[in-house]
């Protein structure tokens, strides 16, 4: 999906429904020990900025992490 939008194609129905979850996969992907998942989050944020309710999720994301971050120290 972030390949489709960085070569600027349309996105389908399916995969747009998918875009919406993406902060959340991201997220959860980290969280399970997949560590270049939060690195592919951050640098998707100029993509995910034109679709409101996604980068809204995005920066709910990376709040989450950050406050994880600081609890564990």
């Amino acid at each position: 999906m972030l390949n489709k939008l960085q070569k600027g194609l349309s996105l389908t129905p399916r995969e747009q429904s998918d875009l919406e979850n993406l902060p959340s996969t991201f997220m959860i992907c980290y969280l399970n020990g997949f560590e270049d998942a939060k690195q592919k989050l951050i640098d998707a944020k100029t993509l995910l900025k034109p679709f409101t309710q996604v980068y809204l999720s995005f920066k709910e994301a990376l709040r989450i992490l950050r406050k994880m971050k600081y609890d564990v120290q």
